[in-house]
């Protein structure tokens, strides 16, 4: 049996965003990186850094973050926020940016200016649960967008 796809949506919609409890913490630091946390902090095994897109911030995906949290509660989700920076590509218009964008050819963006910072900022976030006890193996990065090209870049590069 087919589902038309407004129905699907809507289906996925109320099984998925239904009300749940939370079992989590929040917090946000001066820096505007946001940690959601299970409440019980003992509860913890792994860590889930979620990294946001060009012009985007924390906030972007907070209530994602909340969602997920809500279904696996030994997880702690990290979201950091990009510093501001002029962006070639969009004019030198001042946002969110993990690193700077030139262009979108092929060559534009062999050095992209910010990204090893951007990339150092993740890695002591990963560092930093690593010495609260967690395993390496038990961290996700993930991203959207820029901040799925960072999660890449920076996944890439560590050893197995």
């Amino acid at each position: 049996m087919k589902i038309p796809l407004h129905l699907a949506f809507v289906l996925f919609i109320s099984t998925t965003f239904g009300a749940t409890q939370m079992t989590f913490t929040k917090e946000q630091d001066h820096m505007g990186v946001i940690s959601i946390t299970p409440k019980n902090e003992v509860d913890q095994s792994c860590t889930i850094v979620i990294i946001h897109g060009l012009g985007d911030s924390a906030e972007g995906f907070e209530d994602v973050a909340e969602h997920i949290a809500s279904k696996i509660p030994y997880a702690k989700f990290i979201l950091p926020t990009a510093p501001m920076r002029k962006v070639t590509m969009n004019m030198g218009m001042f946002m969110p940016s993990w690193y700077d964008i030139v262009g979108l050819d092929k060559r534009s963006n062999e050095f992209c200016e910010g990204i090893e910072e951007s990339q150092e900022k993740i890695l002591n976030i990963l560092k930093a649960e690593h010495e609260r006890g967690i395993p390496y193996k038990r961290m996700v990065l993930a991203g959207f967008s820029q901040g799925g090209a960072l999660s890449l870049y920076t996944g890439m590069q560590l050893p197995a």
